[in-house]
């Protein structure tokens, strides 16, 4: 799984999390050029439920947040390309119309493209003085707990499903922390979550926690991918 976050033009300076378009279009040349199959969540998800393999060059491209890029400049070459991604969606940030986040419209554009799957990364927990993500705040006992992110979450699927006409089956951990208390509700409401943890996602039993490879301007998709 390749992870992505905000993209900007080539002749703006790249980060840590965030990518040239022209590098992104570097690693979907590259996924072209060496055969690999980029998959949305609901293959993975119908293959894995049917007992059907993946192909062995199989990946999964995602954007964490929903910046305006997703839009502007990714999905283009996504379409360009052919290629599906999954974009994890903080939806208070669209519905307070935050600066340099997607707007709803854009979300349904993508949508319709069949190109795009939107997913969950919290409606407001992303973010937030008084806790990182979906951790439990400092002494917050689990009732209070529970009830408080269940009903976060809830608001992020009620949102996007609302709004782009898709399910939801997948969650991002914001800033790829885990917290075993939400575990229960994240698994009876998606079938997939990705962690900000470091691997190569196996095919198996599973697709909870998935590991993922944060794609810079230095460290393409390449770099962790096999060539032909």
């Amino acid at each position: 799984v390749c992870s992505y976050h905000n993209t900007v033009p080539d002749n703006y300076k790249a980060s840590v999390y965030v990518i040239r378009a022209g590098s992104l279009e570097r690693d979907l040349k590259f996924l072209k050029e060496n055969g690999y199959r980029v998959l949305s969540a609901s293959v993975v998800i119908d293959s894995l439920k049917n007992g059907i393999a993946l192909p062995e060059k199989s990946v999964m491209l995602t954007f964490d947040d929903g910046y305006e890029s997703n839009y502007t400049l990714a999905f283009p070459i996504l379409r360009e390309y052919g290629a599906k991604a999954a974009i994890s969606l903080i939806t208070s940030r669209i519905d307070e119309r935050a600066n340099g986040f997607l707007t709803w419209d854009e979300c349904r554009e993508m949508a319709k493209s069949g190109l795009v799957e939107f997913a969950s990364h919290t409606n407001d927990c992303h973010i937030r003085p008084d806790a990182p993500g979906i951790e439990r705040k400092s002494g917050e006992d689990e009732e209070t707990y529970i009830s408080r992110i269940s009903a976060d979450l809830q608001t992020s699927i009620t949102r996007i499903e609302l709004e782009t006409g898709q399910n939801v089956t997948t969650f991002t951990y914001p800033l790829g922390k885990m917290e075993l208390w939400a575990e229960p509700f994240l698994q009876q409401h998606f079938a997939v979550t990705l962690s900000g943890v470091y691997g190569t996602a196996r095919y198996g039993d599973s697709l909870y926690h998935l590991p993922r490879y944060n794609i810079t301007d230095l460290h393409p998709a390449s770099e962790y991918l096999p060539a032909s």
